[in-house]
């Protein structure tokens, strides 16, 4: 990920995200919508409305839900989930006439973290919608299932947020996974949406955001920050009061400084054991006679006598990168890259790591945008810098291990990137690796990114490889000009 320092002054501004939406399904089978409840999820997540209220029923929505639920659960793959806007998903043991507001338990509860699925369950889920459910939350016990039974439902969605009913069947049965095929369609569906919505119902939801607030300034992680950083947390306290998403935005404030930090040692256990894994595995990848054939496609390209470069200053490590951008379909850049051990970091880590040049190279390149780097054992004043210690998270200035993937993505960020494409506060506010500080600089820093910045399709997101927005920016080209350019037959 990007440098704390490179962005600690960046002003904060309103973010622009998917509509966060309630939706759930009924104990009798019968659907309403209307308004959807406080609360903004951030890229599975969405927007905090005026006020939750329940609409009318026969929605496509639920009936597309029944649909898909049905053909995933049979094996098939789900298709035609559409997007939903701001709105409630329920099933009404009522006549579904519209216009009823939600009580207030269901806002108390949708400003609590929940947990994640079960890794089975979300595995098995995924690989059925080919989606990722790794932003979902589960909501179980007490409160969870009084605003269920308030709203007359065995379970309801709201953006990535399940809340499971005391009436709906074990998630270990088959109609308990056909239930939560039900509600992860809406997690679908909600994400899919594209909708600013507005705070605040102050009467209702001021309260709820003022408990929460105040349980956060008695933690003791939060009482232990140092000036400058329990500054920085009162002021997202104060800001997401104002904007879309308030008691979304509190309730993963609360659940940071809950999280308490990872000891160093076993961070350090963790990312040298993942790191020999995927070196090993690039071991294996590269002797194999298809594989060892295109070891050096970028080398070749990189050193065409008839290329031309010119020299751009990176964001991070000190380097300059070089790159042939005259024709924006066939873009080469080059760079030298020096790693040392630093903190817990070994020899044997930084060599790990160096042995995985080639499929770094691969990651952070795309059809037309080749990226050629050379590992050095000296650097020079072109050369970019970064330490080695797996004891601290990994940022562009720390390759504190893992796999090519990652090492790539921390490449585009020494080249261009002051920022990530995914979401910091989704990511990080739980993230037990990552230090209390350095996660409150984070989800202030996810309220400053423009709309339409995040793209986990992106490698600086969550995809595999840059896109062809992510390979103008680095070549240091008008991105609009040069992405119409690449997209030309």
């Amino acid at each position: 990920m990007a440098e704390r320092t490179a962005v600690a002054g960046a002003a904060r501004s309103p973010v622009v995200t998917a509509a966060r939406m309630l939706q759930r399904k009924c104990r009798c089978g019968t659907h309403s919508h209307g308004h959807a409840e406080c609360g903004e999820c951030a890229r599975k997540r969405g927007g905090l409305q005026r006020k939750l209220a329940i609409g009318a029923s026969h929605d496509p929505l639920e009936v597309e839900a029944d649909r898909v639920a049905s053909q995933v659960m049979t094996g098939a793959a789900p298709t035609g989930i559409g997007a939903a806007g701001p709105r409630i998903q329920r099933a009404s043991g009522g006549d579904g006439s519209a216009g009823q507001e939600a009580p207030g338990s269901v806002g108390e509860v949708l400003s609590s973290p929940g947990e994640p699925m079960p890794g089975d369950l979300r595995s098995d889920m995924e690989s059925r919608f080919r989606h990722d459910f790794s932003a979902v939350r589960l909501h179980t016990g007490g409160a969870a299932a009084r605003s269920a039974r308030d709203v007359d439902a065995s379970a309801y969605t709201a953006g990535s947020h399940i809340v499971w009913g005391s009436s709906a069947s074990s998630l270990q049965t088959p109609s308990g996974r056909l239930l939560l095929a039900h509600e992860l369609t809406h997690v679908v569906q909600q994400s899919a949406a594209n909708v600013i919505r507005r705070c605040i119902n102050p009467k209702k939801n001021d309260p709820i955001y003022d408990s929460v607030a105040n349980s956060i300034r008695n933690t003791p992680d939060f009482k232990t920050l140092d000036p400058p950083d329990k500054a920085e947390a009162e002021g997202i306290i104060t800001d997401a009061k104002k904007k879309a998403g308030c008691l979304y935005y509190i309730g993963e404030l609360f659940a940071l400084f809950t999280t308490k930090d990872k000891p160093p040692a076993a961070i350090a256990k963790e990312t040298q054991a993942a790191t020999v894994v995927a070196a090993s595995t690039e071991k294996a990848r590269v002797a194999k006679p298809a594989e060892a054939k295109n070891l050096n496609v970028e080398e070749k390209a990189s050193a065409d006598p008839a290329r031309k470069y010119v020299k751009i200053k990176g964001k991070f490590g000190g380097g300059t990168y070089e790159v042939d951008n005259r024709d924006p379909k066939n873009i080469v850049v080059r760079a030298k890259v020096f790693l040392k051990a630093a903190g817990s970091g070994t020899a044997a880590d930084v060599a790990n790591i160096t042995s995985m040049e080639d499929a770094i190279e691969k990651a952070a390149s795309r059809p037309g945008f080749i990226v050629d780097i050379s590992f050095v054992n000296a650097p020079d004043a072109d050369t970019f810098t970064a330490e080695v210690d797996p004891s601290r998270w990994e940022v562009a200035t720390n390759w504190s291990g893992g796999d090519p993937t990652g090492f790539a993505h921390e490449l585009l960020h020494m080249f261009a990137y002051e920022l990530d494409r995914y979401d910091y506060i989704q990511s990080h506010a739980r993230n037990a690796s990552m230090l209390v500080k350095e996660r409150v600089h984070w989800f202030a820093m996810q309220l400053t990114k423009p709309a339409g910045f995040d793209n986990p399709a992106s490698l600086m997101g969550e995809g595999q490889h840059p896109l062809n927005d992510d390979a103008c920016r680095v070549a240091g080209l008008d991105v609009a000009t040069c992405v119409a350019a690449r997209q030309k037959p």
